[in-house]
């Protein structure tokens, strides 16, 4: 089984001057209304790392567009416990939806900390291949 633990909350991270096309990203003391996750994708965790079992706490900054939807290009990792994650932190991270924020009843572009608890799934569990348990006669 595949597990992510996810924190409800989101860290506002530091702003920049402009976004793309001119579009301004809000300062978080400038919010009316602070973005929130409602809609969390599974942590597909790759399977050519189930022997190696990376785990740990990854930190993902991100840019809202004035919908929720985070802007792929903006997606940095500021925290891995291993960088072989990457990939699928970042097709996680992509597939997130928001709530959008809100500056004075106006939806805006805003950059956040997504942070996110990654385990490696539990393998013991699996069935075993056929063939690999002798049975006896009856």
């Amino acid at each position: 089984m595949r597990r992510v633990a996810w924190l409800a909350f989101l860290f506002a991270a530091p702003c920049r001057a402009q976004g793309r096309g001119g579009d301004s990203l809000y300062p978080p003391d400038r919010l009316t209304v602070r973005p929130a996750v409602v809609a969390m994708p599974t942590f597909h965790y790759p399977p050519e790392l189930h022997g190696h079992r990376p785990h740990g706490h990854i930190v993902v900054r991100l840019v809202l567009d004035t919908a929720g939807h985070v802007e792929p290009s903006s997606i940095t990792i500021l925290e891995t416990p291993d960088s072989v994650l990457d990939a699928a932190t970042r097709a996680f991270a992509a597939a997130v939806l928001f709530r959008p924020a809100e500056a004075r009843g106006r939806r805006v572009r805003v950059e956040v900390d997504l942070p996110i608890d990654v385990q490696a799934p539990d393998t013991s569990n699996r069935p075993l291949p056929l063939g690999a348990v002798e049975q006896k006669p009856a």
